[in-house]
């Protein structure tokens, strides 16, 4: 009896759910684990809202608890001795019984990975950098690279200057002895931070084997915890067509059919810092890219799809009509129905932190133009994701049905209601045989919310995605080498190239002329007139910025524009929070700081003693998945 009793119960019992969380950690010789744990400690150990303080704390017992403990555990599915899966107790939310996840930390570790790195790949890139015309230079990164081309140009001058003095070799040995040993550290250091950056970013044959071995360990990560291999993928899909073909020969009804996928996960958070952001983006865009397609052959409705692509098309129309919180809780519905449905993508949330993706033009392309390209060819993936014309997906088996509807929209130029664009298709069905079968398709395509799938760079329309990132000042002072990328990584207009406003430059008679004469001096030794125009440009820029203030207008860089993308990512400004003066936190280069307390001690705080900082990245991971962090 007790046995049978015990089965019922848990039978009636909600299944329990396991969410995941995987950081994937920046430049550097970086310690196994090292990052993953500090991270733990801000986002779970610390954190009162996650579990009751009156139960009781699951090491010591002690009541009420004053931090959240957690367990590293080896775990096979991450392949490697040297790393754990930190897991944690259920939630225990007050007024909130439905949420009683437990969550796993991993750490997609790299930096073993990228290795093998020499002087002449980082200092080849470097050059590469200092030698870009002042004009394709982003904003936020001009002060440096003026100022390192000014100490170039002290220090040739200053050698010029004492060249006549150095009568005495010994002098100009010590100089020498003195200058190298400071070079050669300087040149290690350089190796390896910015080598990292070189060995990803850059598609050169000798980085190829690094960049393909990093992608595809993070990929196998990820597709192992989602549960999803090629022998499930085939089998989900045989399944599906066969029940399929079974209702259409029996009422013509759609089959009820949900694949299933050996995880034991409802929802995994991706999180990157620093070059790790970048990593993160591209193993997501690969992943996703490999299974989009997981659900063919369903005919269930998508009204959360269809909505999520109206909006966008509405947006298009009236950029004022588009608003990032609104689209954020469409992709959280779209995510929900893409579950509901049985598609094995879990990824709920990219967090990005610190994130090199802001200057997305020099590191992923040659050039602004060039990024643009790679979107609009899906080889970048943007949030929303790129739409594509498909006027002709209704008419493949209706071919002579709905010629109002397709006058005039032959060409997507000439479309004004957007309404053929979609960031979805419908495959061709080539197995249609019957009479029966083709009307039932036709009924099904009629529908707005008719099944469709995700072309294999829309991951952004299930996945949100927060950018948390430091404002810089100078060159030391703030975080250079993060920043917003709502702009850089939205969705242009079609067959537009809409450069955002944070790159452009407008350019008189004047910006023309001085434009002419830096190709003129570009591979010229000549160091003095490189700085003279450089310094010309900011001044430029300083003064419009200066004259907008004293109106009461909107600095240019920030006003929205018509042509503006639409902006899906969030971005979140901390060290300092938005409206509070640049060093009143963070100091100088908190690159590595956006998730330490600076107390050394990770204990559960009242709300009002937590850093900034840390607030906003709780709340972009938004652990209690069931409450909307979004809502003010």
């Amino acid at each position: 009896m007790g046995q049978e009793q015990d089965s019922s119960n848990k039978e009636a019992r909600p299944p329990r759910k396991k969410q995941a969380v995987i950081l994937v950690h920046g430049i550097g010789e970086q310690i196994p684990m090292s990052t993953l744990t500090g991270f733990v400690d801000a986002v779970w150990c610390s954190d009162a809202s996650l579990i009751n303080s009156s139960r009781a704390d699951g090491d010591t017992s002690q009541v009420p608890r004053v931090s959240n403990p957690v367990w590293a555990k080896p775990d096979k599915r991450i392949n490697s001795f040297e790393l754990r899966r930190i897991t944690t107790e259920r939630m225990d939310i007050e007024g909130n019984t439905d949420n009683n996840r437990r969550t796993d930390f991993y750490e997609f570790y790299w930096a073993h990975l990228s290795y093998g790195t020499t002087w002449a790949q980082t200092y080849g890139w470097l050059l590469k950098l200092l030698l870009r015309a002042p004009s394709r230079v982003p904003l936020d990164v001009r002060p440096a690279w003026m100022t390192i081309w000014m100490v170039i140009g002290l220090v040739g001058a200053l050698a010029w200057w004492l060249q006549p003095q150095w009568e005495d070799w010994s002098e100009v040995k010590a100089i020498a002895w003195v200058g190298g040993a400071i070079l050669a550290s300087i040149q290690g250091m350089l190796i390896t931070t910015v080598g990292d950056v070189v060995r990803y970013t850059q598609p050169d044959p000798l980085n190829i084997a690094r960049r393909q071995e990093i992608r595809q360990t993070g990929i196998t990560l990820l597709e192992t915890l989602m549960g999803v291999t090629p022998e499930a993928i085939a089998k989900n899909r045989a399944k599906l067509k066969a029940a399929k073909h079974l209702a259409l020969q029996a009422d013509g009804k759609a089959p009820e059919f949900v694949p299933e996928w050996d995880t034991e996960y409802d929802r995994i958070i991706m999180v990157g810092h620093s070059l790790g952001t970048i990593v993160a983006y591209d193993v997501l865009g690969h992943t996703w890219a490999r299974m989009h397609t997981a659900l063919y052959g369903s005919e269930k409705p998508q009204p959360a799809r269809a909505d999520l692509e109206q909006y966008c098309r509405d947006g298009w129309i009236d950029r004022d009509t588009f608003d990032t919180k609104t689209y954020r809780a469409k992709q959280r519905a779209a995510f929900d129905e893409l579950q509901e449905q049985g598609h094995p993508w879990l990824v709920s949330d990219f967090v990005s932190i610190a994130a090199p993706l802001t200057h997305a033009e020099f590191l992923l392309a040659d050039s602004v133009d060039d990024a643009k390209r790679q979107m609009d060819e899906r080889k970048l993936a943007t949030c929303p994701p790129r739409m594509e014309w498909d006027a002709d997906f209704l008419h493949m088996t209706q071919p002579d049905t709905h010629k109002e509807a397709r006058v005039g929209r032959s060409d997507p130029s000439q479309s004004k209601s957007f309404a053929d664009f979609f960031f979805s298709f419908r495959p061709f069905d080539e197995e249609l045989k019957t009479e029966v079968e083709i009307q039932e398709e036709a009924r099904r395509l009629a529908r707005e919310d008719h099944a469709r799938l995700p072309h294999h760079a829309a991951h952004f329309a299930f996945t949100r995605w927060t950018n948390i990132f430091s404002p810089s000042r100078g060159f030391l002072w703030g975080d250079l080498v993060s920043g917003p990328v709502k702009n850089q990584f939205g969705l242009a207009r079609p067959r537009r190239l809409t450069v955002p406003e944070r790159f452009r430059q407008p350019r008189g008679l004047l910006g023309k002329l001085l434009d002419a004469l830096m190709l003129i001096l570009i591979w010229s030794v000549i160091l003095i007139p490189k700085v003279i125009l450089a310094w010309t440009y900011a001044l430029i820029d300083f003064v419009r910025e200066k004259r907008a203030a004293r109106r009461g207008e909107p600095i240019k860089s920030d006003a929205p524009q018509p042509d503006t993308p639409l902006a899906g990512v969030k971005d979140v400004q901390v060290m300092p929070e938005a409206g509070e003066r640049l060093g009143s936190q963070g100091g100088l280069f908190p690159h590595t700081k956006y998730w330490d307390h600076g107390t050394g001690k990770y204990r559960i705080e009242e709300e009002a003693n937590v850093p900034h900082k840390i607030k906003e990245l709780r709340k972009a991971l938004n652990l209690r998945f069931a409450i909307d962090e979004d809502a003010e």
